[in-house]
């Protein structure tokens, strides 16, 4: 790690900051380069003696350091540079101490061995996601370059080469010891030209946009432009290897700005029938259209530029455009037509057409193009900021220098950007800081000084409190003292201690997380201490190398506490090994270890539990991890073949096998209308297409033949990928895999055409803005996923046409009839395809207001929905301010019927009441939300595993006194509802032993009298090869956990 420290004086030239870099041995670093960010922008580089200086550091405020060089490991990564707080009438000195890093020296010949120069060279650790952290270099010419500044680690780096005229290539290098040097001659090909056709969604060729061809393995962030398409769509891939390939078209949008869609993923293009066809899930360029809008300012306009962004209703389609200071004439394009919702965005402007002010334009639905330009109203204001003084709650005086953070609590108006995690440097006589936001919102900001416990202000609105001046007190603070221990009660050195009220994130998903490092400390002889915190709760994480992590809540901090003791374990192993989706093993694929939730970008990062890195022979170990359910998954999910994710319930002390595919072949053949489909997607998962458990990929050959190789045991669905339509699924079939071996699927010929629907209205026209959806029918909630293509609509009373329409189980959602939804289940056979179905939409005029309370009849609050009986007609209810008293809920326009209320979106939940509105009638009723628990029926919930912790997915039976059971499937758990009372179950999964149980299903009543609902783990233990019970410990078990 890096060690800065300011020291005394040297004979180096001074500026606002200067300094010296060494090594971990002393020795100085004379190949630094340094770069300063922030107010200003300004290089540097050491000096034969290590030293640098920045004599031009003129402009005060927060800056960040970058250090790059080869001998030693720079500080590349933003989140990890030193923040400095320049101040031009003082001096500075920062002194920095490296690690040394390792080198990779690299000749670049050709297959001649002639030297080859000008090529470009990028490395980066294969356990960096997503290859964020990536260098580059270029070879001179002699064809040698030095790769260096790698940190030395047990983690492998990956080199990519790449050059216009011959394969990419690249390999893959143990660094681990920078003593010894290593150099590699890397010999690079000539290839071949794949040549193919590339056509758009409507039939178009995409000409004069760009396609490009790179290797799978290359995810560093940097490629070339790609080759130019032809007028008639055709196009030449130059350079192309052996292996699999991800294929990418390039569509400009204006602006020198582009999209990147993908046409193929993990392609290996020789192998395929020449010349290729592509399709790209886009509109060609000859359909293409530009949005102009007029921009029309109240008062003075802001002085810089702002964006203006918008996504299609059918969320298909993005377009981004930036308006230049002083610009009132835009035009936005190339865009697809269509009709999006627009929105300038800055944390400056209001937009006065979002207050729906009669003769504005309406931003949510914008037929594009427009018969006239969009005519935009905006209004320039104050930017979003937060303010403050702390100061000694004791004395009063000014805190002159502390840390500042900003956490956002929620988002009043425009995007949700992410507020940063990280603290900020106050230096200020009067204790004062001032903060700009990432928009108007609520924040609270939390303040952290040596000697004072960490103090969190009062919310803020920056909206209708943008001028308040935030008063933040801090008192004395207190330490937490204790000791690190293992097993045997022996002291933990080395090991981190974090406090959650220093580390946690600052939006709302990751306030309770661990999601940064702020605050920690090492343990020495085991102990620790922690300064400056506040008395009261606090929660603590500690992370060894040697054992698992463990979060303790609930530690009480005060000044008379005795020091704690926490005590860590080994935790469990998973280990397995990994192949590719030709049943080979893989070699150096990274591994992700997850927990439960579905984290995003940085965030992600807060619910690691580490990585891994197979080896030659794609084997895999990681240990230390924790008692829990484990989320194990290859970093490019949705862009990798094979299985990508996997799921293990991970106990204390046992080491779990989890193998990512394997040779077994599950293999069919697979047509649409009786021809066979080549290049096409399938996936084998749960219930859910885009979230579950397990995922598994392949692709059908020319012939449409296809093999998923090590298939995990278990009852899939099978999945196509919509053609061009990347990442939406149309489901094929269910089938049962066996544990360690595969099935043959024989032929599989999916029916596929058009489904017309044609809405009907009482006598009126068509509203305008209608929409519609044919979505998977989901019986437990609301939510559905999209399955097939709608072809856009030229006038509202057109049929909407969906494309790629198979057999199956489905819903049609229609939208913008009114404040409600209307829904419909539908069960389309094959001979219903290519035929026009009708789909009236029912007129509303009447109303409800509903009067919410809880058991002791006090107000109360709750994300209540109206249902039609049938679930044909769905709406929200809005909570409306009651002047005569509390909040009432309310549903206006709906149509006549008799309705029912529900809490939340699912189905299956109970009715709060029962109401009949006749045509333009208005009625009220009342709510008892504790009813609910009442009348609810009894649920209890069950995981199935293989005897390793697997996850299986398993069809279930359950039988009772009553023939009303509802089973519904999360991830990983499957939920059976039903009257209160013991049932039993029954699973019978193909490759397993039968397993029978008696249940219990227990009310939410019960539950929150005390009686813990728990989970049951059911165990399934394989059946062997021979058919016979394998001994005693193999028999079907389960055991309840909460």
């Amino acid at each position: 790690m890096s060690h800065a420290q300011d020291t005394g004086d040297t004979d180096v030239q001074k500026g606002p900051l200067y300094g010296r870099i060494v090594d971990d041995r002393g020795n100085p670093v004379t190949d630094a380069k340094l770069t300063l960010q922030g107010p200003s922008y300004l290089r540097s580089q050491t000096d034969e003696n290590g030293y640098y200086a920045f004599v031009d550091a003129t402009k005060p405020g927060e800056h960040r350091l970058r250090i790059e060089c080869n001998s030693a490991v720079g500080i590349s990564d933003y989140r990890k540079m030193p923040k400095i707080l320049i101040d031009p009438d003082a001096v500075l000195q920062k002194d920095f101490t490296l690690p040394r890093a390792c080198q990779v020296h690299l000749q670049i010949v050709d297959e001649d061995d002639k030297p080859i120069r000008g090529v470009a060279v990028y490395s980066a650790s294969l356990a960096d996601e997503r290859f964020r952290n990536s260098d580059s270099d270029r070879s001179v010419g002699d064809g040698k370059v030095t790769v260096g500044g790698l940190m030395p680690s047990d983690a492998k780096y990956i080199i990519g080469i790449q050059s216009k005229n011959y394969v990419d290539s690249h390999l893959v290098v143990s660094a681990s010891d920078p003593d010894q040097q290593q150099s590699h001659k890397v010999v690079l090909k000539d290839g071949k030209t794949v040549r193919g056709k590339a056509i758009c969604s409507d039939g178009l060729p995409a000409a004069g946009w760009h396609i490009l061809a790179m290797p799978s393995w290359w995810h560093f962030g940097a490629s070339p432009r790609g080759e130019l398409i032809g007028d008639d769509g055709s196009f030449e891939l130059p350079h192309i290897g052996d292996g699999a390939y991800n294929v990418t078209i390039s569509i400009p949008l204006g602006e020198r700005m582009s999209t990147s869609r993908g046409v193929l993923s993990d392609a290996d293009l020789l192998k395929m029938e020449q010349p290729i066809t592509v399709k790209l899930d886009y509109p060609s360029p000859q359909s293409m259209v530009f949005l102009q809008c007029k921009i029309r300012w109240i008062g003075k306009p802001l002085e810089d530029g702002f964006r203006i962004d918008g996504y299609s209703t059918d969320t298909r389609h993005h377009i981004s455009h930036y308006v230049k200071p002083g610009t009132t004439d835009v035009k936005i394009g190339p865009i697809p037509r269509g009709t999006y919702r627009i929105r300038p965005e800055d944390p400056e402007l209001e937009v006065l057409n979002l207050r729906k002010i009669k003769n504005l334009s309406d931003l949510d639905h914008v037929k594009v193009p427009t018969d006239e330009p969009l005519q935009i109203v905006v209004r320039a204001r104050d930017k979003p900021r937060v303010q403050g003084q702390v100061i000694d709650a004791e004395t009063k005086a000014p805190v002159t220098q502390y840390r500042y953070r900003v956490t956002k609590l929620r988002t009043l108006s425009g995007p949700n950007y992410v507020q940063s995690n990280e603290w900020k440097i106050a230096k200020d006589k009067q204790g004062k800081f001032q903060c700009d936001v990432v928009g108007p919102g609520i924040y609270v900001v939390t303040v952290w000084a040596d000697g004072y416990a960490i103090r969190a202000s009062d919310q803020v609105n920056t909206v209708d409190q943008s001028d308040t001046e935030l008063a933040i007190s801090l008192d004395r603070g207190v330490s937490l003292r204790g000791k690190v221990v293992d097993a045997d009660g022996k002291p933990l050195d080395g090991a981190t201690v974090r406090a959650l009220s220093l580390s946690s994130g600052s939006m709302p998903r990751v306030m309770g997380r661990f999601a940064t490092m702020s605050g920690a400390v090492k343990t020495d002889a085991g102990e620790f201490v922690i300064d400056n915190l506040a008395e009261g709760r606090e929660t603590i994480r500690v992370d060894h190398p040697d054992f698992v992590f463990r979060i303790v809540q609930g530690v009480d901090v005060s000044e008379a506490m005795e020091p704690i003791s926490v005590q860590l374990t080994r935790g469990a192993t998973i280990r397995g090994r990994v192949f590719d989706q030709n049943g080979q093993p893989q070699a150096n694929e990274p591994l992700l270890f997850q927990d439960d939730n579905a984290y995003g970008g940085d965030d992600r990062e807060a619910g690691r539990f580490g990585q891994v890195t197979t080896d030659e022979n794609g084997f895999y170990e990681l240990d230390h991890l924790p008692a829990a359910w484990i989320y194990v998954s290859r970093p490019e999910e949705w862009r990798s073949m094979g299985v990508v994710r996997h799921a293990v319930f991970a106990e204390e002390g046992k080491t779990h096998t989890l193998n990512f595919g394997g040779t077994a072949a599950t293999s069919g053949r697979f047509l649409i209308n009786s021809q066979p489909i080549a290049g096409a997607r399938l996936q084998l998962g749960g219930n859910d297409s885009t979230f579950g458990a397990m995922k598994m990929f392949a692709r059908t050959d020319d012939n449409g033949e296809f093999t998923f190789f090590g298939a995990p045991a278990g009852h899939w669905n099978l999945y196509r990928e919509i053609e061009s339509r990347r990442s939406e699924w149309v489901k094929v079939m269910t089938l049962d895999v066996p544990a360690h071996d595969g099935v043959d699927l024989g032929t599989i010929d999916q029916r596929s055409g058009q489904l017309i629907v044609q809405c009907t209205t009482q006598g009126d026209a068509l509203p305008e803005r209608l929409s519609m959806e044919l979505q998977q029918h989901n019986p437990g909630q609301m939510f559905g996923r999209r399955a097939a293509i709608l072809r856009p609509r030229e006038s509202p009373d057109q049929p909407f046409v969906f494309e790629s329409v198979s057999p199956g189980d489905y819903e049609l959602v229609c939208g913008g009839a009114g404040a409600f939804q209307v829904r419909e289940h539908i069960e389309i056979t094959a001979a219903q395809i290519d035929t026009t179905i009708p789909f009236p939409i029912p007129a509303g005029k009447a109303d409800v207001v509903v009067d919410v309370k809880s058991d002791d009849g006090e107000p109360a609050s709750a994300h209540l929905v109206a249902w039609m009986d049938g679930d044909r007609v769905y709406q929200s209810l809005r909570m409306k301010p009651n002047q005569d008293g509390p909040p009432v809920y309310e549903a206006n326009d709906l149509p006549a019927g008799k309705y029912v209320i529900r809490h939340g979106n699912r189905r299956d939940t109970p009715a709060l009441a029962r109401f009949e509105l006749a045509d333009g009638e208005s009625k009220r009723v009342g709510v008892t939300l504790g009813e609910s628990a009442k009348i609810a029926s009894g649920y209890h919930r069950v995981s199935t595993i293989d005897p390793s912790g697997v996850y299986v997915r398993c069809q279930m039976q359950v039988t009772g006194p009553s023939e009303r059971i509802e089973l519904s499937e999360s991830t990983i758990e499957t939920t059976i509802r039903g009257p209160v009372g013991e049932h039993r179950l029954t699973i019978d999964q193909p490759g397993f032993h039968s397993y029978q149980q008696s249940v219990l299903l227990r009310s939410a009543n019960s539950i929150s009298t005390g009686e813990s609902n728990r989970v049951t783990y059911v165990r399934l233990q394989r059946v062997s090869e021979s058919g016979e019970t394998p001994g005693e410990s193999a028999r079907p078990t389960a055991n309840d956990q909460e």
